[in-house]
């Protein structure tokens, strides 16, 4: 019986673990080099939690519209 609620409880902590780090952003960069430009390419992003927007566009600003 005790071996069986210490797995309980390993479960439960490891459980308790998986979904803080499921709750953090996480960051990767994507580099490449261009040989025919001799230029480096770098993307960063996030792949987990919320999507940062990129390329926000305004259009059509005035008084009546925010």
């Amino acid at each position: 019986m005790l071996k069986i609620l210490s797995y309980v409880s390993q479960m439960n902590k490891n459980q308790k673990e998986t979904k803080n780090i499921l709750g953090e952003l996480m960051r990767n960069i994507k580099i490449s080099f261009i040989e025919e430009e001799t230029k480096i390419k770098y993307d960063d992003y996030f792949f987990s939690g919320i999507q940062i927007p990129k390329d926000i566009q305004f259009k059509d600003i005035n008084n009546d519209i925010f």
